[in-house]
């Protein structure tokens, strides 16, 4: 039995083309991209959508031709590969929604890595987008959920963002960790004379501050916060704060999702993981997002798919290795 604050899946998705509101640099090689669409439809933390900067572009890339029958189909040269945005779209986690009457406001977070993120970076107020989405299922929580431990890592942070909002509103106690590799590559505010050295939530990252959440920071190189991963500090919490009632809630790189995993385990705490996984079409077609699933109750594993049946999954459930 399921509390009806997020759902698990929502059916309904499209395709959009959306206005460029802001794109606001946060940090070293990150962004905030803010988007105006019309009519889009309703979505739940942990669902994603995906995205191309060509307004125009069709499904599943932009390079639609025809040829007449028998003949040979044409093909790719060098013209089409460099070109300066990729073939396919990339999914990003949603990081904030809003809706004013039938105009939403859909917000994403970005790191400038590749291809993609460099055509986005230079994107302006007024530019066009096209966005696929809202795909995937959002984190569902159990109820009778006491407290929920949110963890983002690195550009595993936005979904939690976006969660933290409906905890606020469901009035369900939370602590956030966040985890970088420097302070230079937090996308966050800090406040209030920033996070503490030692694993002690405070009133410090602004974002989550508003909706009365506490926050522990922790740097790989100790140069913001508790120094070390954020699993260590994750550790100290459990320790304070455990029971059937606790829920982890994470996302960020794979090992450090694997090892939160372990810890919320060792603490015998539900862990709940948005899965950061390459997803092509983001709906099931192109079957390159797969993982090893085990069913509850069953002995051997399947296969599942992380932009359909997830990208959240229990961790109990998923074989990493």
């Amino acid at each position: 039995m399921f509390i009806a604050m997020i759902t698990v899946r929502n059916s309904n998705r499209g395709m959009f083309t959306a206005r460029v509101e802001q794109n606001i640099p946060l940090c070293e090689e990150h962004y905030r991209l803010v988007l105006k669409v019309k009519e889009f439809p309703p979505s739940n933390p942990g669902q994603f959508v995906e995205l191309h900067t060509r307004p125009d572009v069709p499904e599943p890339g932009y390079l639609i031709t025809e040829w007449a029958p028998g003949a040979r189909p044409p093909q790719l040269d060098a013209e089409e590969f460099r070109a300066p945005a990729p073939l396919l779209r990339r999914p990003y986690s949603i990081a904030a929604h809003t809706v004013d009457g039938a105009v939403s406001t859909v917000e994403i977070m970005y790191r400038v890595i590749g291809k993609m993120t460099r055509t986005m970076e230079v994107l302006r107020a007024g530019d066009s987008v096209s966005l696929l989405g809202p795909l995937g299922c959002g984190f569902n929580i159990p109820s009778g959920t006491s407290r929920v431990v949110l963890a983002g890592g690195g550009v595993g942070i936005p979904p939690m963002l976006y969660l933290a909002e409906r905890l606020a509103k469901a009035n369900i106690p939370t602590i956030a960790l966040v985890g970088v590799q420097r302070k230079e590559l937090l996308p966050l505010q800090v406040i209030d004379g920033g996070p503490s050295t030692l694993p002690v939530p405070r009133h410090c990252i602004e974002e989550f501050a508003r909706h009365g959440i506490e926050t522990i920071v922790t740097t790989d190189d100790g140069s913001l916060g508790v120094a070390g991963r954020i699993t260590g500090a994750l550790d100290v919490v459990l320790s304070e704060h455990t029971g059937p009632g606790v829920v982890v809630c994470c996302c960020g790189p794979t090992r450090m999702m694997q090892a939160t995993a372990a810890c919320a385990q060792a603490h015998g705490v539900t862990c709940l993981a948005s899965l950061e996984q390459p997803m092509a079409c983001g709906m099931g077609t192109c079957q390159s997002c797969i993982i090893k699933f085990k069913p509850p109750g069953s002995t051997d594993w399947v296969y599942r798919l992380t932009c359909t049946d997830g990208p959240v999954f229990n961790t109990r459930d998923i074989i990493w290795n």
